[in-house]
């Protein structure tokens, strides 16, 4: 109790690497509260130890939260912590959400699975006021990026194979211009078609103001601007106005945008490129 006492006050006190290291020493001791009856000892250990691999976790985190990135070993470690973590206590939500988020700065496709299975499990354990559930639709949405990232690195390579294939076909016709004249059609519809999809933008207006994101749960002021939900929620717990106009705004004021998030969602659907 005494080490994990210890490590949440330098936690607090902003010393990240203390706090991890008296993480560590309190797994490696690890006794469950002495007020726990022998029958229920190895359920208290195991959430004990769940408890301090996810705070471990979030110290490491925390010790680089200065640096421009988070270290891949890091997230690494941070990764081995929630899993054991959350397999200790299957409602340890904070790890779960953990394991994503790793999941997304590693970009372990092969993983993908794993993440979407952790966040809806989080989101169905985590306060519904905590914002954690709008931050699980954001993970869900990096997932699915890290995914699309992947297959369009293949489809990008196949083009542009596909493309080295036809500039050499057209060289090999020689004199046959008919045959020329074919593969270069074929040639120009396939970099147009490339090229359009590469160009394509996203719709300013459907990114939230506040998160500068992709909407996925919008609500609507009486004076018509979307924020993202938990992003003006978490404002307006600060100051009752609205974070562009400074115009007075309650949180009950605010409705959901249906129809804004409908065009988001199928705009997703029809552009997974849009993650980036």
């Amino acid at each position: 109790m005494a080490l994990k006492k210890k490590g949440g006050q330098a936690f607090g006190a902003k010393k990240y690497t203390a706090a991890a290291e008296l993480f560590t020493q309190a797994l490696e001791a690890c006794p469950p509260s002495p007020k726990v009856q022998a029958a229920d000892l190895t359920a208290a250990e195991d959430v004990w130890r769940a408890t301090l691999l996810t705070n471990r976790a979030l110290a490491r985190l925390k010790t680089e939260e200065a640096k421009p990135s988070v270290a891949a070993a890091t997230w690494e470690a941070v990764l081995d912590d929630c899993r054991r973590a959350s397999k200790l206590d299957a409602d340890k939500w904070k790890a779960l959400v953990k394991v994503a988020e790793a999941i997304v700065a590693l970009k372990l496709v092969a993983s993908a699975d794993e993440a979407s299975r952790v966040l809806e499990r989080a989101q169905q354990l985590a306060p519904i006021d905590s914002g954690i559930r709008e931050r699980c639709e954001q993970l869900r949405l990096a997932v699915a990026k890290v995914v699309y990232d992947h297959l369009e690195v293949g489809r990008r390579a196949r083009v542009d194979s596909s493309l080295r294939t036809l500039r050499d076909l057209v060289d090999a016709a020689g004199e046959d211009e008919a045959a020329k004249r074919e593969l270069r059609l074929t040639l120009d519809e396939l970099q147009a078609e490339e090229q359009n999809r590469r160009g394509q933008v996203v719709p300013e207006h459907f990114f939230c103001p506040l998160s500068l994101c992709l909407f996925i749960e919008p609500v609507q002021t009486p004076a018509g601007i979307s924020y993202e939900k938990g992003y003006i929620f978490e404002a307006l717990a600060r100051d009752n106005v609205d974070p562009l106009t400074r115009a007075p705004l309650k949180a009950s004021a605010l409705v959901p945008n249906l129809s804004l998030k409908a065009a988001v969602q199928a705009f997703v659907r029809a552009n997974p490129w849009a993650h980036e």
